[in-house]
């Protein structure tokens, strides 16, 4: 219960999420030109993964603690900062940084000073240091799975 306490002190609630799904549907007006199969719309949730400071699109079930084994699907020859420019310029929101691994804090920090208070950022994130990602720009912060720890799971 402590921590609990301490946790809602040094975090608002509006500005951390928990991990969900990336995609989610939404109602637009209807329309008389719309079909009704266009009346929901998927939402596109635009994301900047990094591993070893780098952007990379990696395949699933490959990261793990030994870099050999890690398989990418795509490797990007710009840095975090482009994407993010990319998102703002097109004002895809919802976007989100997540840090996969050491050596990512300084290519997240490059992506929220590219567009703050416009990205969430995830990976590595708990009760201690998630003031400073909202204090660098985040919009929100991503606590995963840290908050399953307070529900004693």
């Amino acid at each position: 219960m402590a921590m609990t306490a301490m946790v809602a002190e040094v975090l608002d609630p509006a500005k951390t999420c928990t991990c969900g799904p990336l995609i989610e549907k939404v109602n637009i007006p209807s329309h008389p030109q719309l079909t009704s199969a266009l009346k929901k719309m998927t939402r596109f949730r635009p994301c900047i993964d990094l591993h070893a400071g780098q952007v990379k699109q990696i395949v699933g079930g490959t990261l793990d603690s030994k870099t050999a084994s890690l398989q990418t699907n795509f490797v990007s020859p710009h840095p975090p900062a482009h994407f993010a420019h990319l998102y703002r310029d097109n004002a895809l929101t919802g976007a989100h940084v997540i840090m996969l691994g050491p050596g990512n804090r300084d290519a997240a920090r490059e992506s929220l000073a590219a567009w703050p208070q416009g990205l969430q950022v995830g990976g590595g994130i708990n009760d201690t240091n998630a003031k400073e990602w909202i204090d660098a720009g985040a919009e929100k912060v991503c606590l995963c799975p840290w908050p399953l720890y307070l529900r004693g799971m």
